[in-house]
């Protein structure tokens, strides 16, 4: 056999299994009743809330923890938070920790965006602590402003 005949025969082989496994994966989806959209990406992180679940569940009733830089806090942040960033961690947790870990209501910890990551590492420090009902807020600082 040629090589230019085999590399051809391989060429359609492989597209016809890909075509196959298209065909086997449509109607998968298709007969499986329970199949998620396949464009819809579920958000994993049970502790991560929105805007508008914080208003639903806890009807805006939280101790806001603002994670984002002394500047940004002073600049603008929530009515009664109080300001935990994680690098400012073994500063500053001492003096809060009472009051956040005696808290009776849910806590959530919001920064400054939604590629911010420092909202969720606040978080997971205080569960870790043991503080019991914490949240981070999904969009940060910007679902916040203008209110």
């Amino acid at each position: 056999m040629k090589p230019h005949r085999f590399f051809g025969a391989c060429a359609r082989e492989v597209v016809w299994l890909l075509g196959l496994t298209l065909v086997a994966a449509v109607i998968t989806k298709a007969a499986h009743p329970g199949a998620p959209a396949w464009y819809l990406q579920p958000d994993a992180d049970p502790h991560a809330v929105s805007r508008a679940e914080v208003r639903e569940r806890w009807n805006d009733e939280v101790l806001w923890i603002d994670a984002r830089s002394a500047a940004a806090f002073e600049a603008g942040h929530r009515d009664g938070a109080l300001r935990l960033p994680p690098d400012e961690w073994n500063e500053l947790l001492p003096d809060l920790f009472d009051q956040i870990a005696s808290a009776d209501r849910p806590i959530v910890v919001y920064c400054d965006g939604a590629k911010c990551g420092k909202s969720k590492d606040v978080a997971t420090r205080l569960r870790e602590v043991g503080v019991g009902d914490v949240f981070h807020l999904r969009g940060g600082w910007t679902t916040l402003q203008g209110e």
